[in-house]
């Protein structure tokens, strides 16, 4: 049996397309939102042992700095529908822009990561980062 090619690119598309638009339909396409159950849950899979004693949690709810007990800052984000964690070196390149903070890590899984923070949160997390 031979199915003539424009044919079957035209099931091709279609099927994909009602592949996506099912999954985006029941929720599959919805991130992750951060709270801080979350955070604390996810620092507790990725650092044992160390322990969040401040969360400065972005606007959009996507991303969040953390001061860890040993004086270490950590920043968690989401990534689709999972929450990543870093640990944050010593000095790590900051530049304040018009949405944020924006950090830039040694990380070529994560090179930029940009936290909508409240304004009001901006300098008490540029005086702990740098």
């Amino acid at each position: 049996m031979h199915i003539p090619l424009p044919v079957l690119l035209v099931l091709v598309v279609v099927g994909m397309g009602l592949i996506v638009g099912l999954t985006h339909l029941l929720g599959g396409s919805v991130g992750a939102t951060l709270t801080e159950a979350a955070i604390r849950a996810q620092l507790a899979h990725d650092l044992p042992g160390r322990t969040a004693t401040d969360i400065g949690l972005s606007s959009d709810r996507r991303s969040a700095l953390v001061a860890l007990a040993d004086g270490t800052v950590a920043v968690v984000f989401v990534l689709g529908d999972a929450l990543v964690s870093r640990r944050l070196p010593a000095r790590p390149l900051l530049t304040e822009t018009a949405a944020g903070l924006r950090l830039r890590l040694r990380d070529p899984g994560c090179p930029r990561i940009t936290l909508a923070l409240p304004v009001s949160a901006h300098q008490r997390w540029l005086s702990r980062l740098q």
